[in-house]
């Protein structure tokens, strides 16, 4: 029997980004991963979503398929969001085209073993002088 639980929990830092260029704009997602193993190994994905409605909630990033060795599990995956130029979150996957979202993780297992984590709030802001800033506050 692979996953006989699953869990996942994320951090996002920083949570209210500068837009890029020349400020910054990275943004560094952590979930991390627990569970227990039966006998066998068990495999999983990360997905990395952002909130909009549940179905059509935009996939940012993911792992690649991790097999864990049986017993407990408790494994830590990093991503990167970035707020581009448009000052939208934006992921490998995918932009959401928006500035201000909520994000979250999710865990797809083996045999239908899934998990969600907390929705973390996002925000990317351009600064006081910046000429996106009329842009970016009518969209």
């Amino acid at each position: 029997m692979p996953f006989q639980n699953i869990a996942v929990a994320i951090q996002v830092n920083p949570t209210n980004v500068v837009c890029p260029p020349p400020a910054g704009g990275v943004i560094t997602v952590t979930a991390t991963v627990t569970g227990n193993v039966g006998g066998q190994r068990g495999k999983y994905q990360v997905y990395i979503y952002d909130a909009d409605n549940w179905w059509f909630d935009t996939l940012l990033d993911q792992s690649l398929w991790v097999t864990s060795r049986p017993g407990p599990v408790n494994d830590v995956h990093t991503f990167t969001l970035t707020c581009d130029n448009n000052c939208h979150v934006r992921g490998l996957l995918g932009n959401i085209g928006e500035v201000i979202t909520n994000i979250y993780a999710w865990v797809d297992g083996q045999r239908n073993i899934t998990a969600m984590s907390a929705q973390v709030p996002l925000s990317c802001r351009v600064e006081e002088d910046d000429k996106r800033r009329e842009q970016n506050v009518s969209s």
